[in-house]
This record gives structure tokens, C-alpha cells and sequence, in this order.
């Protein structure tokens, strides 16, 4: 079990600009791109998408500027998240190179998750009382997105 120092650490170095690849390998023995292969392979995710979360992460530490197929869309995928403030890695900017070759167009992406990153703000910000409600808000916004 990760211990709230261990994930202490892990938030500081992020928040240094510290690759978490190289710190969660030092502090736990592991990366979260190691833990993740098996997660998606649970959760029925495709092989391809499995092994780019897995072994390409691994190999390259998951910030490859030369990424390309399926590794440059998880990657811009990671980074517009990082955008919207998920996860604890600071946010890079995207390469558009980096875009051209996910296929990506980028400022599309972004209008496109804009509501549904909002309905997780919304979600983070209320209540458990008000659980339908934000569940159904945040379904609509996949719906929208889709």
C-alpha cells in the first residue's frame, strides 16, 4: 500500500518538475505506467493501447517527444489532461509535431473536453448528497464529447 509520505513525495517532485517516472521507480519500485498495463488489461481495454501503456511509458518514461501512432495520441491525451489540471504532473505544452503525428487537432480536442472537464469540476465540488445529479451531468458531457 502507498504510504501518504511515499505519495507526499511523489506530489513534491511533481510540483519540482521532477519526471514522477524516475521518483516513483526510486521511492516505490515501480511506475504508475507498470501498475496502469494491468489496470487496462482489467478493465478490457485493446492489447495495443495496453502495450503502449505499458511498455512504451516504461521505455520511454512517457514524455517522448518522438512518440509516435498510439503512444503520440495517449501522449497528447496525458498532456491535455494535465492541461485541465488532472493528475499531479505539471502541464508541457503540446508540440505540434507531437499533434501532427497523434492526428490530433489540438485546439478542437480542447474545446471538445472543455464540458466535460468542467462536469468533473463540478462533480470534485459537490456533495455526496447531490451524487445523481452529478453523474448524470458528467454522462451528458461524455455524450456531448462523443
Amino acid at each position: 500500500m502507498l504510504q501518504p509520505v511515499v505519495f507526499a513525495m511523489l506530489l513534491d517532485a511533481a510540483s519540482k518538475g521532477q519526471r514522477l517516472h524516475d521518483v516513483e521507480e526510486e521511492q516505490i519500485g515501480f511506475t504508475h505506467a507498470e501498475l496502469g498495463g494491468p489496470l487496462a488489461e482489467r478493465w478490457g481495454f485493446q492489447l495495443p493501447l495496453i502495450t503502449v501503456i505499458t511498455v512504451i511509458t516504461v521505455i520511454t518514461g512517457h514524455d517522448d517527444p518522438e512518440a509516435t501512432g498510439m503512444s503520440a495520441i495517449v501522449r497528447v491525451a496525458d498532456l491535455l489532461a494535465r492541461e485541465a489540471g488532472i493528475g499531479v504532473e505539471p502541464p508541457e505544452p503540446i508540440t505540434m509535431e507531437l499533434a501532427i503525428e497523434a492526428g490530433i487537432d489540438v485546439d478542437a480536442a480542447r474545446e471538445r473536453l472543455t464540458p466535460l472537464f468542467q462536469a468533473e469540476a463540478r462533480h470534485e465540488a459537490s456533495d455526496d448528497d447531490d451524487r445523481m445529479s452529478r453523474d448524470e451531468s458528467f454522462a451528458r458531457a461524455l455524450d456531448a464529447a462523443a
